[in-house]
């Protein structure tokens, strides 16, 4: 778990305009095509990992948010249904909060899709965002294999973040009892599903 109040003050420092990341571009409901294109681990990316990976190892507790790499091994379903709660859950901790304007940006966000996309707009960014920290997790846990892992959670607060949504620390505890439904994934499965896709 890493507290939304250190992702405010990492991203507080965090200057869109002078990064080539455009992951971390504010832009709140728009962006291009040219943004949507590869995930790398560039120089912005390398640290955001190493500071995420750094601010976890500060505060560790019981794990009580999703790894991403668990998160990976559930069915597509329970992916989904997971994601799913983590947005009706980030509109309730800022309704419990008092912060109604916050929730109704949550919910604009994640029910506004732009004319040509499947997704809503949270959705895309926050599955651009979970890439990049998977991406990060995996080379990281090679590099320190006792590091904490980056959490699910993590990619929601940043795309919140990006749109000038602040979550309380809370958030990183409201799906600790989310059980999968569905067996896990295989990687058989995962490949035929990659396949349709295509």
């Amino acid at each position: 778990m890493i507290p939304c109040s250190w992702l405010r003050t990492y991203f507080d420092t965090f200057d869109p305009a002078t990064t080539s990341s455009a992951c971390w571009r504010d832009t709140s409901l728009a962006r291009t095509d040219a943004e949507m294109q590869g995930v790398s681990m560039n120089g912005m990316t390398k640290h955001l990992a190493a500071t995420f990976l750094s601010a976890a190892m500060l505060f560790t507790t019981a794990a009580q948010a999703m790894e991403i790499r668990q998160f990976d091994k559930m069915a597509e379903r329970d992916q989904a249904e997971y994601v799913g709660l983590l947005v009706q859950s980030a509109e309730q901790v800022l309704i419990d909060e008092g912060r109604n304007d916050l929730q109704q940006k949550v919910h604009k966000l994640f029910s506004t899709t732009l004319p040509g996309d499947n997704m809503t707009v949270g959705q895309t960014e926050f599955e651009r965002n979970l890439a990049l920290l998977r991406v990060a997790d995996v080379e990281n846990a090679q590099k320190n294999p006792k590091d904490p892992r980056i959490e699910v959670e993590d990619a929601m607060v940043a795309t919140l973040h990006k749109n000038h949504i602040e979550l309380p620390d809370s958030f990183f505890t409201v799906n600790s009892g989310f059980k999968p439904k569905l067996p896990p994934q295989t990687k058989d499965v995962k490949k035929k599903d990659d396949k349709k896709k295509n």
